[in-house]
């Protein structure tokens, strides 16, 4: 028997926490834990929390619609079942049903409940009732509407295929981003790229690399090569100018990407140090638009705190 797939689409803001995964173990008795992040597609970002049997509850965000869905997929109908009714008693959730009746009572309401209808699938099969509104929909003489109904149309598609994960890191800091020096003060205690951090400097040898494509590669690299996210911003990140810092690590920890960005470098750079410099470095060039620098930016002095 395949998984049993449903959903419950829930306030926008609404997220899955430590109270509705203890409320889903006391009604389920099915303890899930953080597992990874990744997408449905292009259109949908998920967050997936798995159990031992590999059971598996999935918070969902359309990209370019604030609709969000928590999805649940199990083996057995019954523990589908009770998830599915304590999500929907602690987030206030709707069903696929439920916002079809509201697009059929208000056909001139928000279009975008539409997106909603399709999230509230699950990526299980679309009622029929529900698949004949968004193709008519996608039919109508509004662009508007048209759009989001062909949206919702391929967010369906999206759901009903595996997502592409990410696992998470695990804990503690890989041994390629500890500091000679252990870090006394302060928050951060990783190597940072940035001149003028004391111990926090790397301390060896670091290739740079620089050009139009080099946050693409950074990127694609990463999926592609399972590499971890260490460090998602960075000291002095934040909103308006000034230093901002993504860490990578090579699924091994061995080495890892810095990819930065700050007014006085005039562009996206990275920055790679590590035991296979070599080996990706060269997947960073052959992934987009960069080439390796024969020294540090000329404007990295003036990045310093």
């Amino acid at each position: 028997m395949g998984m049993v797939r449903c959903a419950l689409v829930v306030p926008s803001t609404a997220e899955v926490d430590d109270a509705l995964l203890k409320a889903v173990a006391d009604v389920s008795g099915k303890v899930f834990s953080r597992y990874g992040s990744g997408m449905f597609g292009t259109e949908v970002l998920a967050t997936l929390y798995a159990d031992a049997s590999g059971d598996l509850l999935i918070e969902a965000r359309a990209v370019d619609v604030p609709v969000t869905a928590v999805l649940i997929r199990t083996g057995a109908l019954e523990d589908a079942l009770a998830v599915r009714q304590m999500v929907g008693d602690q987030l206030r959730g709707w069903s696929e049903q439920m916002i079809r009746a509201q697009l059929e009572a208000e056909p001139d309401g928000d279009p975008q409940l539409m997106v909603a209808l399709a999230m509230a699938t699950g990526g299980g099969p679309v009622e029929p009732e529900s698949l004949d509104l968004l193709q008519r929909a996608a039919a109508a003489d509004d662009a508007r509407v048209r759009d989001l109904a062909a949206y919702a149309l391929q967010i369906a598609a999206d759901l009903s295929e595996p997502p592409v994960v990410r696992r998470e890191q695990p804990s503690g800091l890989a041994e390629v981003l500890r500091p000679e020096i252990p870090v006394v003060d302060g928050d951060e205690d990783w190597v940072t790229a940035r001149p003028g951090a004391g111990a926090r400097r790397i301390p060896r040898p670091v290739t740079w690399l620089h050009g139009p494509g080099a946050a693409e590669a950074v990127h694609s690299c990463g999926w592609d090569g399972d590499w971890l996210i260490a460090v998602a911003g960075g000291p002095g990140s934040g909103p308006g100018p000034g230093w901002s810092e993504e860490i990578w690590t090579t699924e091994d920890g061995r080495t890892a990407v810095h990819r930065v960005d700050h007014p006085a470098l005039e562009g996206t750079h990275i920055a790679v140090h590590g035991a296979d410099t070599a080996a990706v470095t060269a997947a960073l060039t052959d992934a987009g638009a960069v080439e390796i620098l024969d020294a540090p930016p000329a404007g990295l002095p003036r990045t310093a705190p």
